[in-house]
């Protein structure tokens, strides 16, 4: 399996090697120092890619321009047969308004958009972690578990 990582913040990519033992000069690995928009723009248009996975945040929202129609656009048509885009988002659990943007922005590029939510209860802010999934088609599977790490499920 071959990553590609776009990660604007080289101290970010340095504390995943102090920490959580990274080897950026893994062969499989290339990281990109630069924005993802900007990152996806300059790679080989033939290269496709089986999973994007979106986990920008400026506080707690996602930057604007990664959010976009166009962005979307271009993820879709670098997304390999089968593969799919899949987004961090943290939102009011009570009112949603941004991932019900987001929803409806990705539906105009991807046939299939899903909404993943935690089984747990809202943090003390009010705030839920929800992951989107946008893809040519529907997942299989009505709820997921995590194997390892933080016991949680979506």
């Amino acid at each position: 399996m071959k990553m590609t990582v776009a990660e604007l913040d080289p101290a970010v990519t340095q504390a995943a090697v102090e920490q959580m033992w990274l080897d950026p000069k893994a062969a499989n690995l290339r990281i990109l120092h630069q924005d993802a928009r900007r990152a996806l723009s300059a790679l080989d248009r033939s290269e496709r890619f089986d999973v994007v996975f979106g986990d920008a945040f400026h506080d707690i929202a996602v930057p604007a321009h990664l959010v976009t129609r166009e962005f979307h656009g271009e993820l879709a048509a670098r997304l390999s047969e089968g593969g799919f885009y899949a987004v961090n988002v943290v939102d009011l659990g009570s009112d949603p308004r941004f991932l019900f943007a987001l929803v409806k922005t990705l539906r105009l590029d991807f046939p299939a958009v899903e909404v993943w939510k935690t089984l747990d209860e809202m943090d003390e802010t009010g705030r839920v972690t929800f992951i989107v999934l946008a893809s040519a088609r529907p997942t299989r599977e009505t709820r997921i578990a995590s194997l390892r790490g933080l016991a949680r499920a979506w």
